[in-house]
């Protein structure tokens, strides 16, 4: 079938109606004549598949990774950079237009390096092979490159494959780079360290994980962000844009220095990032994160970076509510899924004057704003392209108590 491709979604997929049902068709542009066919039809929608384009945008980008079509995980690298800009800055308004109260503008995205930004991989084993599941998990798709990590990553996934063809096959590694091109290799599923050794003899691999158990050393792992040094074991959450870390935390000191806030909760606190950074700006920082390694990471990193406004908790956010008094500002950075409603009904009762919003995924921070708009309203919402070529964006978003 032939169609012209009406709008985009939020995925980034192309919008035609076909049957009376509205189709969605990635690697497809706005105004663009394709070809396609329907390869999944639900109820009330299908999916197709863009088998040619007949009429190009001039908006069109040829993405240089040969991976990308079967990856499916860079899904509007199709786009070129000002229109992926205009997409995710869109995107957010139109989601929080809907779904809270705001109508307001936002503020022009964030933006940085286009490739090899991503400072962590995660590779899958199959058939011997290192590579991704494909979005839809059926599909493996080895890989030899990815055109989002940097080079000290990507030479070190032929010598994974060299080690996998007549060693012990491991089922997954996770693969982390820091600002000195250093590497932390973290795998699950058995395999032969000695051998693995040999083989990556000469890559600047100074750490290596076998089922979250650190098994080699050479130095510990640390990444830095702006003037701050972080240890990272392997299970703990760090950004995976680094430069834009910077970026996206400058915004967060900018409304600390203009809230005047002085006792700040940084909840889901991951190894300390936020809570270190703004240390400086306020008298008073408590910092909550689930996950035990990286609250060890976060006291390691306030001893190392001298802090001494800072405390860590370690628990779910959840069940540390009755801690959660007399803060002035609450600085809330959730994993995708967002807000637990306990949290939400604590913020309601708390009633912190300011709350400052870092979400990663927009429907979850449209939902919860929703939720608190009858004490709160959105006075700044800033997106951050923390992950160029696919359609997710970083947004920050500033409440003040009504």
């Amino acid at each position: 079938m032939i169609g012209k491709i009406e709008s985009l979604d939020h995925y980034g997929r192309g919008i035609i109606h076909h049957q009376g049902k509205v189709c969605f068709i990635p690697n497809a542009l706005t105004g663009e004549m394709v070809q396609y066919k329907i390869v999944k039809e639900k109820k009330h929608y299908a999916i197709g598949k863009c088998e040619k384009v007949i009429e190009e945008s001039k908006d069109r980008y040829l993405f240089p990774c040969p991976f990308y079509e079967q990856c499916g995980g860079c899904q509007v690298a199709h786009m070129c950079e000002s229109l992926e800009h205009q997409f995710k800055e869109e995107k957010i308004k139109n989601i929080l237009s809907k779904y809270t109260s705001y109508h307001g503008k936002t503020k022009p995205i964030l933006f940085g390096e286009r490739l090899w930004y991503r400072n962590k991989i995660t590779l899958h084993v199959k058939a011997r092979k290192v590579g991704f599941f494909s979005e839809e998990k059926k599909t493996f798709v080895p890989i030899t490159e990815c055109f989002l990590v940097p080079p000290a990553i990507n030479r070190i996934l032929p010598k994974l494959n060299q080690y996998l063809d007549k060693n012990p096959a491991f089922d997954r590694i996770q693969i982390r780079c820091n600002h000195q091109k250093e590497l932390q290799l973290s795998i699950d599923g058995t395999y032969d360290l000695e051998r693995l050794q040999e083989i990556l003899k000469g890559e600047a691999v100074i750490e290596i994980y076998h089922n979250h158990q650190l098994q080699y050393q050479s130095k510990p792992f640390q990444d830095t962000i702006g003037s701050f040094s972080f240890h990272l074991s392997d299970q703990s959450f760090f950004q995976v844009n680094r430069l834009l870390t910077e970026t996206l935390y400058r915004v967060i000191v900018h409304h600390m220095k203009n809230q005047h806030a002085k006792k700040v909760l940084d909840l889901y606190c991951g190894v300390g990032t936020i809570g270190i950074t703004i240390s400086p700006f306020v008298k008073e920082v408590l910092g909550i994160e689930v996950v035990p390694a990286a609250i060890q990471n976060a006291i390691q990193n306030k001893e190392e970076n001298k802090i001494s406004n800072i405390t860590f908790q370690c628990g779910k956010v959840e069940d540390h509510l009755e801690q959660l008094h007399g803060y002035d500002t609450w600085i809330i950075d959730p994993p995708r899924k967002g807000l637990d409603p306990k949290v939400i009904d604590t913020l309601l009762q708390e009633t912190p004057s300011s709350i400052i919003y870092v979400s990663c995924d927009s429907m979850t921070l449209a939902r919860d704003i929703h939720l608190l708009q009858e004490q709160y309203e959105i006075k700044e919402v800033h997106p951050v392209d923390m992950f160029p070529n696919t359609y997710h964006v970083e947004c920050v978003c500033l409440l003040k108590r009504k």
